[in-house]
């Protein structure tokens, strides 16, 4: 037990935390825009008119399309 609390710290001590990414809100809402003036057959939007989104709502939306294939990931969101 003590070795693997040993590891666990050394672990620990070695990850580097990753600075959140930057995203651009501007771009991110352009996209989500783009997304459902494309929108596919099928897909339906509860909220249409992202201006009244916060930008939390408007990531989540985008992680949302992303999930089912409605816009590819590759793409990135900055």
């Amino acid at each position: 037990m003590a070795a693997a609390k040993a590891g666990v710290s050394a672990a620990r001590r070695q990850e580097t935390p990753h600075p959140p990414a930057v995203i651009d809100m501007a771009s991110a809402r352009a996209r989500l825009r783009q997304a459902i003036d494309r929108n596919p057959a099928g897909l339906t939007m509860a909220a249409r008119n992202e201006s009244e989104l916060s930008d939390a709502d408007v990531l989540s939306q985008l992680q949302d399309l992303m999930e089912l294939g409605v816009i590819d990931p590759q793409d990135g969101l900055s």
